[in-house]
């Protein structure tokens, strides 16, 4: 006998609240991402590899953005980019009073992420308000490019979400107002433990932001890669933690390098799309497992959307060499947040417990939803 609708509706029900996404949804993200990629390497516009990063945090979530809520998608990246430009601006003039206000704002931002609102938005606010007051620093008609770039970037990641989510439509989903969480609930936390994760996660985006100000540091990827992973990864794991994260990060680094090599083998753009799919249906299953490891293999997704986006279609003539600079970046951001890791875990002292700053189990909101 076939089953019901209210039959299928329910086993739905009990594989997103036993963390066990259907196959639409990995089929939905590792296509949306592999169309953001090649996107991306079409165009060529500044920072495009954004694209593929936004669209993988929009994909994660159980359902599309509205209207509204792309529109403050695009909106939040605007405001960060702009303030961020502003306060570029001012650093050859007023160093000192830039940094604390730069300073201000992560506490607060950070603050209230710790309060539940979208994880998304957080790193959003973060990327422009760590990436454009270094760029303009140093050139107002780059950071211009750049911003430009991100928000374009912003704008195709929501275009292609609603895509994906029409092609592939969240049908499975329980009805009500907010989807089911394989993470188990945890009380909120109090205002003092707020406080502290965000002084936590402050201090270790602000020295970056510092030395890349003063000493005139470009490689943006060393920047970006702390503040995406800052927001997103468990400081509770201590060096364990800091090495696993370093460890899958260059494992992404050398599937990486063998999509590379492969694509000099067979340089067609098509094979390009190829392996990035492939790649991605196999990293999509671990990366809604809804196991504790889920974060570390988004982590080095990350790290090879980034990579593939930036340097390994060996379409150019210096694309080896592009290649294994980006690497280089990428590894020192990991391994600077590893060792933030390691560093705080060691601070630790006994009697004050913070929780996990930046653990997406900590936070009561979806970590991709925007409506938090």
């Amino acid at each position: 006998m076939a089953q019901s609708h209210a039959d299928v509706n329910d086993d739905a029900d009990a594989d997103l609240l036993a963390g066990r996404a259907p196959d639409r949804v990995m089929l939905r993200f590792a296509i949306g991402v592999t169309l953001a990629v090649c996107i991306s390497q079409m165009i060529g516009w500044p920072a495009g590899f954004i694209s593929a990063v936004f669209l993988a945090m929009l994909l994660k979530a159980p359902r599309p953005l509205s209207f509204e809520h792309g529109f403050i998608f695009l909106a939040v990246t605007a405001v960060a980019l702009a303030v961020g430009m502003l306060l570029g601006a001012f650093v050859p003039y007023m160093p000192i009073i830039t940094v604390l206000i730069l300073v201000l704002l992560f506490c607060a931002i950070f603050y209230w992420a710790q309060a539940g609102i979208s994880q998304l938005l957080v790193v959003l606010s973060i990327v422009g308000l760590t990436v454009m007051p270094v760029v303009a620093a140093q050139s107002l008609e780059a950071a211009r490019d750049v911003g430009g770039g991100i928000l374009t970037s912003g704008f195709v990641a929501v275009l292609l979400s609603w895509l994906m989510f029409g092609l592939l439509p969240p049908d499975d989903m329980p009805k009500g107002d907010e989807p089911p969480s394989s993470a188990p609930s945890v009380p909120p936390k109090s205002s003092g433990e707020r406080f502290v994760s965000a002084l936590v996660m402050t201090a270790i985006i602000t020295p970056l932001v510092i030395a890349f100000l003063f000493f005139g540091w470009t490689q943006l990827i060393v920047l970006i890669i702390p503040a995406i992973l800052v927001q997103q990864l468990s400081l509770s794991a201590g060096i364990k933690g800091g090495l696993a994260l370093v460890a899958v990060n260059m494992a992404g680094g050398l599937v990486a390098v063998a999509i590379y090599y492969f694509l000099v083998a067979a340089p067609y753009f098509i094979m390009l799309a190829a392996s990035m799919l492939l790649v991605s249906l196999l990293f999509a299953r671990q990366i809604f497992s809804g196991q504790p490891a889920a974060a570390l293999w988004s982590s080095a997704y990350t790290a090879i959307v980034i990579i593939v986006c930036g340097a390994v279609s060996p379409f150019g003539d210096d694309a080896e060499a592009k290649l294994f600079d980006r690497i280089g970046q990428l590894m020192l951001g990991v391994a600077y947040v590893g060792a933030a890791f390691a560093l705080w875990h060691g601070l630790r002292f006994g009697g004050i417990s913070t929780g996990a700053p930046g653990s997406t189990s900590d936070r009561p909101s979806s970590e991709a939803s925007i409506d938090g």
